[in-house]
């Protein structure tokens, strides 16, 4: 198990908080940041960076980048990529490794479009792939974002009445539990019997639509020109986001883009990416390739 220890970046609004693992990036041999999806927090990665002894890599995530009220407007993906720019100053790392779930991934790819310096790969775990929307755009959003909004309202007399009601969603199937536990316990606020989600529905609102409305915003994995590995669950493992969104194949993405390696993990969803063994085995896995293919890029 790597030490993790918690920082405090400076950003726009206040301070970002921030968990690191491993090693100071002075002393790694490459810095990976860690970008969680829509909703989560950096506590779902302690699958994926619990690594191999020996690995001298440092990984940074923000915990909750604008998302659980402590940091205030400007929200959306701007807003998260200039947070990452901060988090790599702050830690005194050059470049990095970006790997990204969910809305993470959109993050992610917008980062090295617009700072190609600063990003040498991508790893993009279920996400990050162009986002179509057909039919009327405000019926779309409403779809897709209201029923998450209103998990995110549901009050809980106790922190045990809210995780049972997370394993009830299907959240913790198949996944390593400890970690499983430590995602919903991290996410709420509030004492009993008033307990519920600390996150700040704004910031989902706001980033949600964006990617839905903006479609630079999601095909940016088409233009930039670092190694990308997408990770993705089988179609039957991913719920569906609404009737009228269409989210690119990353398989025909693979076919279309040199840069672009694209697998399906069976057997798991998409919290499980992160949570199952399995899942966070392909997450290392493809982070090795990202920072092997890396290295082999001409200056």
């Amino acid at each position: 198990m790597q030490q993790r220890r918690s920082i405090s970046v400076p950003v726009a609004g206040g301070e970002l908080s921030v968990e690191v693992s491993g090693a100071s990036p002075e002393r790694s041999n490459g810095s990976v940041v860690f970008l969680h999806d829509l909703a989560a927090n950096s506590v779902s990665w302690r699958s994926v960076t619990s690594t191999r002894p020996g690995d001298d890599r440092t990984g940074a995530g923000p915990s909750r980048p604008r998302c659980d009220g402590e940091l205030p407007e400007p929200f959306g993906i701007d807003a998260h990529v200039a947070d990452v720019i901060a988090v790599l100053d702050h830690t005194g790392a050059g470049s990095c490794v970006l790997v990204g779930h969910g809305t993470g991934a959109s993050i992610a790819t917008s980062m090295a479009e617009r700072h190609p310096d600063r990003v040498h790969g991508c790893v993009l775990i279920d996400g990050g792939v162009p986002i179509r929307v057909i039919g009327d755009h405000a019926v779309v959003i409403d779809a897709a974002l209201l029923p998450l909004l209103q998990r995110l309202r549901t009050v809980y007399p106790d922190r045990d009445t809210a995780l049972l009601a997370a394993r009830a969603r299907g959240m913790s199937t198949g996944t390593a539990d400890d970690v499983f536990v430590a995602t919903v316990l991290h996410d709420l606020g509030g004492t009993p019997p008033q307990v519920r989600s600390r996150t700040n529905e704004s910031a989902v609102w706001f980033d949600g639509s964006e990617l839905l409305l903006d479609p630079a915003k999601s095909s940016a994995i088409e233009r930039i020109g670092v190694p990308v590995e997408v990770l993705s669950v089988a179609a039957w493992a991913r719920p569906v986001v609404a009737d009228d969104v269409v989210l690119g194949d990353p398989l025909e993405l693979e076919r279309r883009h040199a840069h672009v390696a694209a697998a399906i993990v069976p057997g798991v969803d998409h919290d499980g990416l992160l949570l199952h063994p399995q899942g966070a085995d392909a997450v290392r896995r493809c982070v090795d390739r990202v920072m092997a293919r890396a290295t082999r890029r001409p200056n």
